[in-house]
């Protein structure tokens, strides 16, 4: 009786770390995903604020203001987005076989963590190559020019071609 008081404690606490897991990855993706809010910004919400979670239930006009946030990045972060309209959007993005992984997320590499302003987070399709294996990536903006688009078909293609 005694192990089963136990095993069902740690279920418990497992179920609530995966839902804790699962509320930051979420608001995460609501932070990456703000129209108008570049990654500056987002630096200078993350200095202030220390998570996406606390900008998310915290941020004030005040504060933004502070920050010297312009006017429509103000507005599109104030508007916060409805956590279950966000939940859909990643949803729909898992259905496409696209993982979002930001970067407190233990699949993040590690390599990404060390260099200069690393992505908050990355849109993965297929699996991550490992630390030790020598690897290159294309990272691109959300909204790119077709020049933009055309160039990362090229280099994807060429660099595939090579292995």
């Amino acid at each position: 009786m005694e192990d089963y008081k136990r095993v069902q404690n740690q279920c418990e606490q497992d179920h609530q770390e995966n839902k804790k897991q699962e509320c930051q990855k979420l608001l995460w993706y609501w932070l990456c995903n703000l129209r108008g809010v570049g990654l500056v910004t987002i630096h200078k919400l993350l200095e202030y604020y220390e998570t996406p979670g606390n900008i998310y239930e915290h941020v004030s006009e005040e504060a933004l203001l502070e920050l010297g946030i312009n006017k429509s990045a103000r507005e599109t972060i104030l508007r916060r987005e409805y956590l279950d309209d966000i939940k859909k959007k990643l949803d729909d993005l898992n259905e496409r076989g696209i993982r979002f992984i930001h970067r407190e997320e233990k699949e993040y590499p590690e390599r990404l963590k060390n260099i200069y302003n690393p992505p908050f987070a990355l849109y993965v399709r297929g699996e991550l190559p490992s630390d030790d294996k020598k690897s290159i990536a294309i990272v691109g903006a959300r909204e790119c020019s077709n020049y933009g688009r055309e160039l990362a078909l090229y280099y994807g293609k060429t660099l595939a071609a090579e292995g």
